[in-house]
């Protein structure tokens, strides 16, 4: 349509902006003036300028129904939030039977009227159209008769109410404006879901922030986060070296490096019997090639062999990572608790849609991730049982700066920098229990709604 542009803050630069016309083009002379005013500059724009503007101006006139009408393009209006937050709550969005609602106005809308979506409805009989020929349609207001099942309820700037077929019959009768209205509608639905995701989410705001003090104040986490501060400490390459392997999800291996004695004793044949070839040579000869360094000498290097062999996965190691640093997770979601809390209290109305949504998302992910990192803590003590610290000093081996050895249930640690270093198992942790939290980690953000009554 002409005014999309010009109504998104874009006007119309050259001839259509000449004094006397309005919105670009007059309703009455639009095609006159925008053509007359094409010729009179034409000398003073680029051949290219000027057609595009012809273009724009013969779009003014279009046809409607075999009749060459000249439509008047109606500047779009701002669509501003028509329903609070509780109203949205209260709005049921979907019309039954739109045919017979009290105040539907069955004849033509007004082309130039401003369009309002306040509703939608859906007929359409399960199977569609193949298992269903003969089904009844919803008569559309534009095309005048029944022609489809889906479609959304408008009221316009005067009152009326109609109903308007979703396939193009909005767009082709009022244009850039029904596309706007289209827009907000869908804005509306958009926060009329994520409103009753937020409404039950804040039920569970308290008892999670009960849980996630608990987290914080545990002895137990605590417990576990010195150990592994120490095991950092104590070799802090071999814990970086550590972590990587364990994120790797690869099985530990040994390396076993031994010497090839087959190779070095073959090598050494060879080496006499140069010495024989060169020894039987003039002795002119040999000077030369002493003199071109082609003498045999005798290289007794170690030839080496460099096997692996499979240990199996270390466990219980994912409290030494990120993953299971419960702490950080339980304070990120102390973040997004606060964060609700402070939204609440100024109102949701003043919130956007994508607050809304980041914040519900968070509401998901960061109990999830609250959830994973107890559940690499509960596999602390396997990490100090005596077969895991056996392959973790086997993987050690390989590297000269540091080293691991189980040291009757404790961890011996020897860095080159460090020195030596003993740490002792951890006893059985008695970690909080997080029930609202713990559920979170079976729902998805889509799912959110459900859980107030479950809680």
């Amino acid at each position: 349509m002409l005014h999309r542009g010009w109504t998104s803050g874009i006007a119309p630069q050259g001839p259509l902006n000449a004094p006397g016309l309005r919105n670009g083009i007059n309703s009455t002379s639009g095609d006159r003036i925008a053509r007359e005013t094409i010729s009179n500059r034409r000398a003073s724009y680029p051949r290219k300028i000027a057609v595009a503007h012809l273009a724009i101006a013969a779009c003014s006139s279009i046809v409607l129904k075999g009749e060459s009408t000249l439509v008047d393009p109606q500047p779009l209006r701002l669509i501003g939030r028509r329903l609070s937050d509780d109203d949205l709550l209260r709005t049921e969005f979907c019309y039954r039977d739109p045919e017979n609602l009290p105040s539907l106005n069955r004849g033509v809308p007004d082309q130039d009227a401003h369009p309002v979506i306040v509703g939608y409805y859906d007929e359409r009989p399960a199977g569609g159209r193949k298992a269903n020929p003969g089904a009844p349609m919803i008569r559309c207001c534009h095309c005048g008769y029944p022609r489809h099942w889906k479609g959304y309820v408008v009221r316009d700037d005067k009152g009326e109410t109609y109903i308007i077929g979703a396939d193009k019959c909005g767009r082709e009768h009022y244009g850039a404006r029904f596309e706007a209205a289209e827009r907000s509608f869908k804005q509306e639905q958009a926060r009329q879901k994520a409103l009753t995701r937020w409404r039950n989410m804040t039920g569970l705001v308290p008892p999670m922030n009960a849980e996630v003090e608990r987290i914080l104040t545990c002895e137990a986490v605590r417990m576990i986060e010195r150990k592994r501060d120490e095991i950092r400490r104590a070799s802090p390459e071999g814990f970086d070296r550590l972590i990587r392997h364990h994120g790797s999800g690869d099985p530990m291996v040994e390396v076993i490096v031994e010497c090839d004695y087959a190779a070095e004793a073959d090598r050494k044949a060879r080496y006499e019997r140069a010495m024989a070839a060169y020894a039987a040579l003039p002795p002119e000869e040999r000077r030369g090639r002493r003199d071109q360094g082609l003498k045999p000498e005798l290289d007794n290097s170690p030839i080496l062999i460099r096997e692996t062999e499979p240990l199996g996965p270390l466990m219980g190691a994912g409290f030494l990572t990120d993953r299971g640093d419960v702490r950080a997770a339980a304070l990120a979601l102390r973040d997004t608790l606060r964060a609700i809390e402070k939204l609440n209290a100024a109102g949701t109305d003043a919130a956007n849609l994508n607050d809304l949504n980041r914040l519900l998302r968070e509401m998901t992910d960061r109990p999830k991730a609250v959830w994973n990192a107890f559940l690499e803590l509960s596999f602390t003590s396997i990490f100090f049982e005596d077969d895991n610290l056996e392959r973790l000093e086997r993987w050690s081996r390989a590297f000269p700066r540091f080293s691991y050895f189980a040291d009757d249930g404790a961890l011996l640690v020897n860095d080159s920098s460090k020195g030596r270093t003993r740490i002792s198992a951890i006893a059985d942790a008695d970690l909080p229990e997080t029930r609202t939290i713990d559920s979170l980690n079976y729902y998805t953000e889509e799912f959110l709604p459900m859980i107030a009554d479950a809680a």
